[in-house]
């Protein structure tokens, strides 16, 4: 029983391993031009990254170790391939202000993981402290493939605008990672015990929407998400505010 609890801790660890190597291998495609692939495994790493904390919480297996090396490989996949996105993927014709930009949204990552960390016994679960991260990655990841795949659209509009509202898009992301603007979490939610039929359509739709038409639906989903809970916040921050520490930090 005992080897069999020990190769348990290998299983959530392993899907983190996973999910790293998807970041990596999301770099070298960005790099090498392959925008698609870049975006897609980025879509992968998300998803590993979402499997392994419940598989460690199933398991009982949590460890400070799957912790620790969770955020590091939310760094590379979240962090570092997005950056790269940025720089060689986004149409944005300031080639010094995108360096300095895709860096800003690469420290910001590492702080939002940092500070996740730090306050993880501090900040109910019901929601997360700012943007978390591979949210943010999504982010960028949609604007990307819906840039890569109907950049026609934007023919009219001049080189220079459309780079300051990518850089201005970046800037946002990034600053909303460090804020403390709460973001709904899911993990409390009771909602799909009490609708289980309809939790379940909610789900084959966004599958379905996500296999057809990933170069659109990611771009919608996650900033539908983003602006829904700025509208949320805005409309209970005295109720929630509690939660963050909103008013004593």
């Amino acid at each position: 029983m005992k080897d069999l609890r020990r190769m348990a801790f290998f299983i959530p660890n392993t899907f983190t391993a996973l999910n790293m190597s998807c970041g990596f291998l999301s770099v070298l495609w960005a790099v090498e031009g392959k925008t698609y692939l870049s975006c897609m495994i980025l879509v992968l790493a998300g998803i590993l990254d979402s499997v392994d904390g419940r598989i460690a919480r199933l398991t009982k297996t949590q460890s400070a170790f799957g912790e620790q090396f969770d955020s590091l490989s939310d760094v590379i996949s979240f962090g570092m391939a997005p950056a790269i996105l940025i720089f060689y993927a986004l149409p944005i014709t300031f080639s010094r202000a995108k360096l300095l930009f895709a860096l800003f949204y690469l420290l910001c990552t590492a702080m939002r993981l940092a500070r996740f960390n730090a306050n993880l016994d501090k900040v109910d679960s019901s929601f997360f402290q700012g943007i978390p991260s591979p949210l943010a990655a999504m982010s960028i990841v949609g604007p990307t493939l819906f840039l890569n795949e109907f950049s026609q659209l934007f023919s009219f509009l001049p080189q220079k605008v459309l780079s300051i509202g990518l850089l201005l898009m970046v800037l946002m992301i990034s600053a909303l990672m460090i804020s403390k603007i709460p973001f709904y979490s899911f993990k409390n939610s009771k909602f799909p015990y009490l609708y289980k039929k309809t939790t379940f359509v909610l789900m084959i739709f966004i599958f379905c929407s996500l296999f057809l038409y990933e170069q659109v639906m990611i771009l919608f989903f996650s900033y539908a998400y983003i602006l829904g809970n700025g509208l949320y916040f805005l409309i209970t921050r005295k109720n929630i505010s509690s939660y963050l520490n909103l008013d004593r930090e």
